[in-house]
């Protein structure tokens, strides 16, 4: 993962953004290949004579890894600071539910 993040990093800016300019060209970015997937998934449920292939699928989910990961980095945080607070958060649903079993 490091060294995935390494690489990114230096792709992040190509066109010298300033700080506000660069967070909102990354989150911007993230939204638009969300939308991607989104509607790869929606053509291949609901389009008849229509499949998606796996891969282009895989290589959007890459493209939104790619925005999420540098706009964690460039808001300050690490991907272990945003794994480890939603890890608490997942702990927590999954005690309530399992509270009612």
């Amino acid at each position: 993962m490091k060294e995935y993040l390494n690489l990114i990093a230096l792709t992040k800016n190509l066109d010298n953004l300033n700080d506000k300019d660069l967070k909102s060209y990354l989150s911007i970015g993230l939204a638009g290949e969300v939308g991607e997937v989104l509607n790869l998934i929606k053509k291949d449920l609901f389009y008849t004579n229509h499949s998606v292939e796996r891969e282009r699928i895989c290589d959007e989910l890459g493209d939104c890894l790619y925005y999420l990961c540098n706009l964690v980095n460039e808001l300050g945080f690490t991907i272990d600071d945003v794994i480890d607070k939603n890890s608490k958060k997942v702990k927590k649903i999954i005690d309530k539910h399992s509270a009612y079993r």
